[in-house]
């Protein structure tokens, strides 16, 4: 067992094989190299440098579309290069912040090696930290969960509308059935034609390659009436609130990790993810200052007022809100569509992590100022009034004790 993680640096953990493809290729060519290296993640290069990552998750954005013409290029995100001497708690802090499944190890664009998410769960759960943590400490409460009558469509949904890629399915009772992952759909959607109809095969490309890629039509695939349970798994991994979780992950010995349901009284009330044990060690992290993200902006033209701008709500916005509560990170996500001429219509998706909490927003607007400054309002209002709840559930559980105190 690991006594100190914190003395793990990227050099010492991270991978040295890197599976790249170039910029300019299609999402069907991705599929293909991701599929036949068995991996979840491709760096993006061009002309030999670092641009970016585009993994399975970007295909829930492209969902419909023919995979065969569409470049990868606008959909490719561009987690920082971090040193080779990050520490290992360092690194889940980053990871965790800006929700990201693997970070790349170098120097500028000079790629040395990458860490994925799996990388820093495994190290983890290894090490003493996680020796006396117990199922409730970490688990992510109340998770989304489906019925097990309900459809592919609306997994979809959900899971581009919250970000999550793990959704436990229930029957009408409440008790749980089987879990659904994404890899699991987007597996079922590349494979499986004749079950849907809707889908055509095509031949992969790149020499040498031995999987079969598959595009698919919108119209005739009939999600909207596709049963959820035939992608759910019934052989799930069930803890307990009081289960460590070094005897939870120790008695199973899986790679990879698996998804924990955490059950009391056989009744779902938690979910223990790798993210959640990646969140758990960035906590060993001090933080002592606020990342700030923004992606997207790199493929619209932007000039160096807005950019500015941008900044200087963010830091306003922030500065008003760390009076109530601790904030570890802010990103933004820009996107542009509905071109009319040289209009050009902006959407921005704002995600504000704290010490405790993740708050996302959203805004559409044909004026990039504006947009920006309806986010940060809409932003500062969920804070806002998750803060006022919790001051109002203390003021309760005050006036319920005071109550029961004075009965005789």
């Amino acid at each position: 067992m690991i006594d100190d993680i914190s003395s793990f640096n990227a050099i010492d953990i991270m991978s040295r094989t890197i599976v790249t493809i170039d910029e300019s290729s299609t999402v069907n060519d991705a599929i293909t190299q991701l599929r036949n290296n068995n991996i979840k993640n491709l760096i993006v290069l061009s002309k030999k440098k670092y641009k970016g990552i585009f993994s399975y998750r970007q295909l829930f954005s492209i969902y419909g579309k023919d995979i065969q013409k569409i470049s990868i290029k606008p959909y490719i995100q561009r987690p920082p290069i971090i040193p080779p001497d990050t520490t290992l708690p360092q690194i889940a802090d980053k990871m965790h912040k800006l929700n990201l499944k693997i970070i790349p190890i170098g120097d500028d664009d000079a790629l040395r090696g990458v860490i994925t998410q799996s990388d820093i769960v495994k190290e983890a759960i290894n090490s003493k930290i996680f020796k006396e943590i117990r199922a409730q400490d970490i688990m992510s409460p109340k998770p989304i969960t489906m019925q097990d009558d309900e459809t592919l469509a609306k997994a979809l949904q959900i899971m581009r509308e919250h970000n999550i890629s793990h959704i436990p399915i229930l029957n009408k009772d409440g008790i749980i059935k089987g879990l659904v992952e994404s890899k699991d759909i987007i597996g079922h959607i590349l494979t499986l034609k004749e079950s849907y109809g809707g889908l055509m095969e095509i031949s992969p490309s790149g020499k040498g390659s031995t999987v079969d890629s598959h595009s698919y039509i919108s119209q005739k695939i009939s999600d909207k009436t596709i049963n959820i349970s035939s992608f759910m798994k019934t052989e799930m991994v069930i803890g307990h609130p009081d289960d460590k979780i070094s005897d939870i992950y120790t008695s199973k010995g899986e790679r990879p990790i698996p998804t924990v349901l955490i059950k009391e009284n056989d009744r779902l009330i938690g979910i223990i993810t790798p993210k959640d044990i990646v969140r758990h060690t960035s906590d060993l992290v001090e933080k002592k200052t606020m990342l700030i993200w923004i992606s997207g902006a790199r493929n619209i033209v932007l000039d160096n007022f807005y950019l500015r701008e941008m900044y200087r709500m963010i830091e306003e916005t922030a500065s008003k809100l760390s009076k109530k509560t601790d904030i570890n990170a802010f990103s933004v996500h820009v996107k542009t569509y509905n071109i009319e001429g040289k209009r050009i219509k902006y959407s921005l998706r704002c995600r504000l992590s704290t010490a405790k909490h993740i708050f996302v927003a959203s805004h559409d607007s044909w004026d990039m100022r504006d947009a920006f400054g309806q986010l940060m309002d809409k932003i500062e209002r969920l804070v806002i009034q998750s803060q006022e709840k919790i001051i109002h559930n203390m003021q309760e559980n005050r006036r319920q004790t005071i109550y029961f105190e004075g009965v005789d």
